[in-house]
């Protein structure tokens, strides 16, 4: 099997525009002024950074992005805030709100996200200080058990607007995901957030959900009918281990989920320990005496850099007929049978 990923970064701070920035307007004088949205801006925007404005047809990472430096913040208005600039731009581009509040369903999303002093705007690996990432680099060791390769091209790889923290209620992912989507370039169709791509996922670096009340940390989220898997990297680096190995047991974790491994459990996960994590094969080469869990059982240590799934995930599958909900809510109970769950015998291309 092969799958395709398209990579795309979150911009730590920014925010979305509410009004259009367009030059060839009788602007003057306010050519060097945007308006954006006001909500969660505490801490976020300060006088001094520089910014990089885009859209989704005017993205962040090319090298002809404009940039400029913030002069100086308004008070909030309603629900936005004026930004002046050091200077205008020369391009147009398209705010998505309707009376000052964020509407995906008009306009090109146009942002802003920053990029000074901490960074610039590109896509250069492991530059973690204005964006979130996944870490993808240990998912050969993670799938290559299931003979599962996954190919990262670059082609469509994108930084997109900053999302301030949700909660992990249904509605509110599904905004998060529908705002995701705007810039997952291989997504050929699909209603809302859903999506069909020609044997793509898109690995997202995000901000943070908040979990409903004892459901412990969410590090990640994966939405398979979406295509979307999202590494969410305030918990990773606020969980106190190792911020880079929880990000890739995160990322190894959530591409599972697109397989829809243990479909017979509610929330996709197992107990298990991991195909290699016993004695016989000296914990998975960490040795001691400590069983190495599964990448799907939740209570795994994810900071240990060891990332190995157990025999069911991998290639048997589950060994009795079960009926589950779909993941999404909107579809009637699914019939799963064997050998469903199996990373390697899920149908290729990915439905």
């Amino acid at each position: 099997k092969r799958i395709y990923v398209e990579r795309d970064q979150m911009f730590r701070k920014g925010a979305w525009l509410t009004r259009d920035y367009d030059p060839t307007a009788a602007c003057a004088p306010n050519c060097t002024q945007i308006t954006v949205s006001s909500a969660y801006n505490s801490g976020n925007l300060s006088v001094g950074q520089r910014i990089v404005i885009f859209d989704t047809f005017q993205p962040a990472e090319i090298p002809t992005a404009e940039t400029a430096t913030i002069n100086n913040i308004s008070a909030p208005v309603g629900n936005e805030i004026t930004i002046t600039l050091d200077h205008g731009f020369n391009n147009k581009y398209i705010a998505s709100a309707t009376n000052g509040a964020i509407d995906l369903s008009v306009g090109n999303k146009a942002a802003i996200g920053v990029t000074h002093p901490t960074c610039d705007n590109t896509l250069a690996t492991g530059n973690t200080a204005c964006y979130f990432q996944t870490r993808t680099d240990d998912i050969p060791n993670a799938f290559n058990d299931a003979f599962v390769e996954f190919v990262f091209p670059g082609d469509g790889d994108s930084l997109i607007p900053f999302v301030p923290p949700t909660t992990s209620s249904g509605g509110n992912l599904f905004a998060y995901f529908l705002i995701t989507k705007q810039w997952f370039q291989h997504c050929l169709s699909g209603a809302d957030v859903h999506c069909t791509t020609s044997n793509y996922i898109l690995a997202v670096g995000g901000n943070s959900v908040t979990p409903a009340v004892g459901t412990g940390t969410v590090f990640g989220v994966t939405a398979s009918y979406a295509k979307t898997s999202m590494v969410l990297g305030t918990q990773v680096e606020n969980s106190g281990g190792n911020p880079a190995n929880i990000n890739k047991s995160t990322t190894g974790h959530e591409f599972a989920h697109q397989f829809i491994v243990n479909p017979c459990k509610d929330d996709r996960h197992d107990g298990n320990t991991a195909w290699c994590g016993s004695a016989s094969f000296k914990y998975c080469g960490v040795g001691g005496s400590t069983p190495v869990l599964c990448l799907m059982n939740p209570d795994r240590d994810r900071s240990l850099g060891v990332n190995r799934f157990d025999l069911i995930d991998l290639l048997n599958g589950i060994a009795a007929s079960c009926t589950n909900s779909y993941e999404d809510g909107t579809v009637p109970p699914v019939t799963y049978n064997p050998p469903a769950g199996a990373i390697r015998q899920d149908i290729d291309p990915l439905p």
